[in-house]
């Protein structure tokens, strides 16, 4: 009798639990999809630089922003009659429900270096000379 006791005890338990479980392999999951497409943008940028050897982004355009880079990497960018790109095919978002809301771009004109993260405060560019 103690054993069935224990037995629907566990089971009951074991069902109240299994959302909470649940939620935390999805949150992780979506944290990790929203690292692969930041380091996807990441190397995406760094490409575009290295390729173009547009160090000071100005063929990225006037006022740079995520969705404007990720604009114009989706497209050809000519440069002194050279084609370069598409360097992506499609506009990224941080994944719903994540505890990311976008992404931070940091590049670094002097070490021509691009980094980009997920961020909790969306989407934004840092330029360091």
């Amino acid at each position: 009798m103690v054993g069935i006791t224990l037995s629907i005890l566990a089971f009951i338990l074991g069902v109240m639990f299994i959302p909470y479980l649940d939620t935390g392999v999805l949150m992780n999951q979506r944290q990790r999809a929203d690292i692969g497409t930041a380091s996807f943008l990441q190397s995406a940028i760094q490409t575009y630089v290295i390729e173009s050897d547009d160090k000071d982004l100005v063929h990225l355009g006037n006022k740079l922003t995520v969705e404007s880079i990720v604009d114009k990497l989706k497209g050809e960018i000519v440069i002194n009659g050279v084609k370069y790109g598409p360097y992506i095919k499609e506009s990224f978002k941080a994944s719903a429900r994540s505890k990311y809301k976008g992404f931070k771009i940091t590049y670094d004109k002097k070490d021509q270096l691009v980094t980009v993260i997920p961020s909790k405060k969306g989407n934004s560019v840092v330029i360091k000379n």
